[in-house]
């Protein structure tokens, strides 16, 4: 309920009518229901969110936040430590990305129906 009217009002920029947060919700609905009969492990699903939002929130914004404030007083060779541990990041971002994705498609490819486990 607070979802779809964050969503209505978003969309619409005031509160919404009732057919509006109807369609909004019957909207929402079968986004769900759609994501959990494609999604065939929750494991899966939840490694990957843990593959790019677990390095976003720990690594990269964190780094972004510090160049930003600090960097103006930073040494050259602290930039340069700190350009490398984003380099770094990044690439674990992507290479986490990439092999969870595989896992989701090769499961979703497999899985005999809705609702397995494993």
């Amino acid at each position: 309920n607070v979802m779809n009217q964050a969503i209505c009002e978003a969309a619409f920029g005031r509160r919404p009518s009732r057919g509006a947060w109807f369609a909004v919700t019957v909207g929402t609905l079968a986004c769900s229901w759609t994501l959990s009969n494609a999604i065939p492990s929750l494991g899966v699903l939840i490694a990957f969110i843990g593959a790019t939002a677990g390095v976003l929130l720990t690594f990269i914004i964190p780094l972004a936040c510090a160049w930003r404030l600090l960097g103006p007083e930073w040494t050259t060779d602290r930039r340069a430590a700190h350009a490398a541990v984003g380099v770094a990041a990044v690439l674990v971002l992507v290479v986490g990305t990439w092999t969870t994705s595989e896992k989701l498609v090769d499961g979703i490819a497999k899985a005999k129906g809705s609702f397995t486990c494993g």
